[in-house]
């Protein structure tokens, strides 16, 4: 992590004290299921989300003016955003045996559609004093208004899809499967003002079809081996600097993995080595304005790749003693793009290439059988942001320690405390380029539960 001239309470907020929001949120859900025997089964479901945000706030970052002094800019906002969203999925699900081989299939269509409209207004910046900012925000009625934006969207998607899985042998299993997608996208970009439209932007897909499949093989009673493929087809509502909105990511998803049982079937243990290839990913483009909300708006890279190998274990070592851990190796690069310079660059620098996750616990024996103790650590490798000005490590790996120790009192009640970020690490808990919208990582901290079941 960075030093600096001046070491800032991370309990510190550099936000105006007068900013608000409200955010008001109505859901319904309803489930249908209805089964006509016990190897067929119908089941509907339908959501209706209907969601307002209102806010005005301040928001101070950006490095130090100058760079290692005391002064930081705050522009304002006031937001106003409204949306209603609303799907339905229907699925047939069976079982049945043709041809010496057990089969299992899945066939269903859904639908969505989500309307919104999203306006601000941003005012200009005000400098602050770090140490003394609550007196130097001003508020938005008394700055001048330097920028509107009223966007209008409506995306609708619709899909039909299917899965079979046949049991071909005692040990082997194929799956196959698919999905094709309807995609419509429209925005509009009105003048507050008058209403006039300043920008239209519309994606539409017909048809897409994505594929996949895998098979599983059986090795032992405990060890099964398996191998997938799939396409990806993901749209994206991103937009670059004129306001056109990125047309849908697209790719393939290969993995190839071993799972089993040790200890009787107490510790369950996974492997897998992936390579994800994409094209269209959406990603930063720092060539353009801060015309996205504030910030730079996106682009659509040629074709990036992500692979790696991730291992699990989750359950008993002994009796009493419980293990839950991963591990993740991950690689990102350029395969293709427009600036040729990127090839075989990563595409995302704040991606860590390590990361380990690992909690155990163990219950005392004997007289001291009512106390459960436990520890874990989150590990990271070092991070990188993806500016081309800053290109040198913004942090070095770090790990998080957490604690924990619990009491049965009795059959009714129970006591734990927890305690993260045991040994008070200081570090970020995100990152971003020239530290915009990075997030200083949470102190030591307690929690005490009290637990009783009547």
């Amino acid at each position: 992590m960075p030093t600096a001239p001046c070491r800032i309470s991370r309990r510190a907020n550099m936000d105006a004290d007068w900013s608000e929001a409200t955010r008001e949120e109505t859901q319904l859900f309803v489930d249908f299921e209805h089964r006509f025997n016990p190897d067929w089964k119908l089941k509907a479901s339908g959501i209706y989300i209907d969601e307002t945000f209102d806010g005005a706030t301040a928001l101070s970052y950006f490095r130090l003016i100058p760079v290692g002094g005391n002064s930081m800019t705050a522009p304002g906002f006031a937001y106003d955003f409204g949306g209603r969203s609303k799907g339905l999925d229907i699925n047939l699900s069976g079982a049945f045996q043709a041809l010496g081989i057990a089969h299992e299939i899945v066939v269903g269509g859904s639908y969505s559609n989500q309307e919104r409209d999203d306006a601000f207004h941003e005012y200009s910046n005000t400098t602050i004093d770090i140490f003394d900012s609550k007196a130097d925000i001003i508020p938005l009625g008394a700055r001048a208004l330097s920028r509107m934006r009223d966007l209008g969207s409506k995306t609708t998607q619709r899909g039909l899809y299917g899965l079979w899985r046949g049991h071909l042998t005692d040990r082997a299993t194929l799956i196959l499967g698919g999905r094709a997608s309807w995609y419509d996208y429209r925005s509009a970009i009105v003048n507050p003002v008058n209403g006039a439209i300043v920008t239209r932007s519309r994606e539409k897909e017909n048809g897409e079809f994505t594929p996949y499949g895998g098979l599983v093989y059986a090795l032992t009673p405990q060890w099964s081996a398996y191998a997938s493929y799939a396409e990806i087809f993901e749209p994206q509502s991103v937009t670059d600097a004129g306001f056109k909105v990125l047309p849908p990511m697209t790719g393939v998803n290969y993995e190839l993995g071993i799972k089993g049982e040790l200890f009787d079937g107490a510790l369950n243990t996974s492997l897998a080595v992936f390579r994800v290839d994409q094209e269209n990913r959406a990603v930063t483009d720092y060539d353009s304005p801060m015309l996205c909300g504030g910030w730079y708006c996106s682009r659509a890279a040629g074709k990036v790749r992500s692979q790696g190998v991730e291992l699990e274990a989750h359950g008993r070592l002994a009796r009493g003693w419980q293990l839950s851990g991963g591990y993740t190796y991950n690689r990102n690069k350029y395969l293709e793009d427009a600036d040729e310079s990127l090839v075989g660059k990563p595409f995302s620098d704040e991606t860590p290439r390590h990361m380990l996750r690992l909690w155990s616990d163990y219950q005392l024996a004997g007289e001291l059988e009512k106390w459960r103790i436990g520890a874990g650590v989150n590990y990271r490798s070092k991070q990188k942001t993806d500016s081309a000005t800053m290109k040198n490590p913004v942090q070095g790996g770090y790990a998080v320690w957490n604690a924990r120790v619990a009491y049965q009192i009795d059959k009714t009640w129970s006591a734990a405390l927890n305690v993260e970020n045991l040994f008070d690490k200081r570090y970020y808990s995100n990152i971003t380029t020239n530290y915009l919208h990075s997030y200083v990582g949470e102190p030591r901290s307690f929690l005490l539960t009290v637990r009783g079941s009547f």
